[in-house]
Parts: C-alpha cells; structure tokens; sequence
C-alpha cells in the first residue's frame, strides 16, 4: 500500500499497522511478468522476470534469490556460472514472449495457446521445487511443459492439432525431423533436452524416489525446451545480446 501526502494521517497510520501485523509480505508483493527457476548443485532458485518499460538494464543476478556467498562460489567456477546465469536467460526469453518486449512474440492462434499452457506448467514445475518436499508433482508439469511447447512449435511449422495427436502424441523424439525442417530452432538442445526427459506416461504411475539432481535435471531440461521454442519464435536471444554474439 502506499499512501501519497505531506501529513501522516492516523486512521491511516493505524490502519497500515494492523495491515502489516496481517499480511506477510509475500502476500502483498507484486507480480512480475513470469516466474521460473535456475539451479545450482542440488538447489533451486527462483527467477522472477519483471513487469519493465521503457529502456532497463538487466541485473540477472538481483533476478534470483541466490545469496551472496552462493553467487561468489558461482564466480569461482565458470561453467557453472554460465550454466546458472544461462538457465536465468532462458527464463527471460520465455517471459519476454509472454510480455511482450520489445521484439519478443509468442505466436497466434493455437500454437499461441499452447505456448501460454506450456509456460504456465514450467511457473507450476518451478513453485513446486521451489516450496514442496515431495517433488514428483514438479517433473509431471515440466513434462507438460515441454510437450505443450513442442507441439507449439510444430502448430507455428504448419502441422495440425490431429498430426500432433496421432503422429507425436507423447513421443517428442518424433518431432525432431519435423522441427529441423523449418530452420528456426538449435535442434542439437532440443534433442538433448528431450533425451533427459523420462517417460510421460509411465512415470506417472512409478514409485520412484526422485533426487534433487535428478529433478534438477528434468526442469531445467523443459525449460530449456520451452527457451528454445521463444527463441524460434522471436528470433532474439537475450543471452546473446547481453553477450553480443
């Protein structure tokens, strides 16, 4: 809340501090455009892409809750700062397309909606490692999340939503050659990506104890699938224009 005048006035006064002995502050914060995660050994970050306007400059660190002492180990080894700090890009690239900002667009249509539906399961995949135990419910939505994304992408090539059921189905491998006729993807992660997914129907009636590496793994794996397809999309790459490549 915030209150614009020269004189605190006391109604006001008393009403913000009963407010604020209420409310946590998590329960009054503001959005911001998407949400995902980044990682570092066994631990997951929150990456928050901001509502902007104008012209920003992107701090990606202040963009995640990792403390100090977590970012100065990262500085002390390089790939896997650049592994961090590019899992905060893919974020951004996603979010971007969803703003939009400037240059960034997700697509029309269907292929629009099944990219909304793709990010909204990857934020789902995020918040659950990000605040539960128990993480298989976060490998189920990064496993949406990467189909969603992937048929979105095949929706923007041409193909139709009965091609994508009785042609791909939930086997993404297939899509490859399909994706690869079209040019506008890095088939090469796409395809390493997908490899490090498990199966889409069968894990979800295994009784598999899942670790944080090997959750880690399949988030940052479907995400990464859902970056790429932004990219595609859009043409831009925020990683790329940071570092001018």
């Amino acid at each position: 809340m915030f209150i614009i005048g020269a004189t605190p006035n006391s109604d006001v006064v008393r009403i913000q501090a009963a407010l604020n002995r209420f409310y946590r502050p998590k329960d009054v914060q503001i959005g911001g455009e998407f949400v995902g995660l980044s990682v570092h050994l066994d631990l997951f970050f929150k990456v928050s892409v901001p509502i902007a306007y104008g012209t920003v400059k992107l701090d990606l660190a202040s963009l995640t809750d990792a403390t100090e002492m977590q970012l100065q180990r990262l500085r002390g080894n390089s790939k896997e700062e650049v592994e961090f700090f590019k899992a905060v890009c893919d974020v951004l690239d996603i979010g971007a397309c969803l703003a939009p900002w400037n240059g960034f667009k997700k697509p029309d249509g269907e292929a629009g909606k099944y990219f909304d539906m793709a990010a909204f399961h990857n934020q789902a995949a995020a918040a659950t490692a990000l605040g539960a135990y128990d993480l298989r419910g976060s490998v189920q939505s990064a496993l949406i999340c990467s189909e969603l994304a992937v048929k979105s992408a095949l929706l923007v090539s041409g193909e139709s939503e009965d091609f994508l059921r009785n042609e791909i189905g939930h086997d993404l491998t297939k899509s490859i050659v399909h994706l690869d006729k079209t040019g506008n993807y890095d088939i090469k992660l796409i395809s390493e990506a997908l490899q490090k997914l498990p199966h889409f129907v069968r894990s979800r009636y295994e009784e598999r104890a899942w670790t944080r590496i090997q959750v880690r793994d399949v988030l940052i794996s479907a995400q990464s699938v859902l970056a790429e397809v932004a990219r595609g999309f859009s043409k831009k790459s925020i990683w790329k224009e940071i570092n001018g490549s």
